[in-house]
């Protein structure tokens, strides 16, 4: 017996239903596939973040993380602050057209060759801000560059921080940073880039950190 077959004519440029309509089963798995790759990729992006204290939010009881690092500049060195107090000098005419304006144009040689000699391994230092400690850290002399601690003070050793400002280091700006235990000076940072900043984080760490330490008894 023959069977005859009926195919329906398509007109032309038509698209058969099959391929319009694609399956809802098919749909639904690429869009979750797409939700677990989106939010695989959410989970590495947030573990790949640098670990980072905020004062008074990261208990100092879990783990010492960083709140902020400071570079002294170069008032932080007699040489610096030399240059600083001959740049400083207001005698001329006008507040452009004065001796210090002059002497800080003719330095620019010097003060390069002294910022990048200050930032060679070994020489090199910084000042970090813990949710523990404040710390002086140099950098080893070799091809890792990595920081080691070369000074600290725990945040509970000191209870107030004076702000000095050198002849010289006006020009900068910067200023020295004295950690004091009562009227005893526990620690000092020299040369720090507007310091009245980094002193307020220090300050707000060093009321934290003894708050928890009262809370929990230590």
């Amino acid at each position: 017996m023959a069977i005859s077959i009926s195919r329906r004519a398509l007109a032309p440029g038509s698209v058969p239903t099959s391929r319009m309509k694609p399956d809802a089963g098919t749909v639904a798995q690429r869009w979750s596939a797409c939700r677990l790759m989106f939010s695989d990729f959410c989970t590495v992006l947030r573990s790949s973040k640098m670990k980072q204290a905020i004062s008074g939010v990261a208990p100092s009881t879990l783990s010492e993380v960083t709140i902020m690092t400071v570079w002294p500049t170069l008032a932080a060195i007699t040489p610096g602050r030399v240059l600083g107090r001959l740049c400083g000098i207001r005698v001329g005419i006008g507040p452009i057209f004065t001796l210090g304006n002059m002497f800080a144009l003719m330095s620019i040689p010097l003060a390069v060759a002294m910022f990048f000699g200050g930032l060679m391994p070994g020489v090199a230092r910084r000042y970090r801000l813990t949710n523990r400690r404040v710390l002086i850290e140099r950098q080893k002399l070799n091809f890792s560059g990595r920081y080691v601690e070369e000074r600290a003070v725990s945040l509970d050793k000191f209870n107030a921080i004076d702000v000095v400002v050198l002849p010289g280091q006006e020009w900068y700006p910067a200023g020295d940073l004295i950690f004091r235990l009562g009227s005893v000076e526990t620690f000092r940072l020299v040369g720090v880039s507007r310091p009245e900043t980094f002193r307020h984080t220090c300050l707000e760490a060093h009321l934290s950190y003894v708050g928890v330490k009262k809370a929990v008894g230590v």
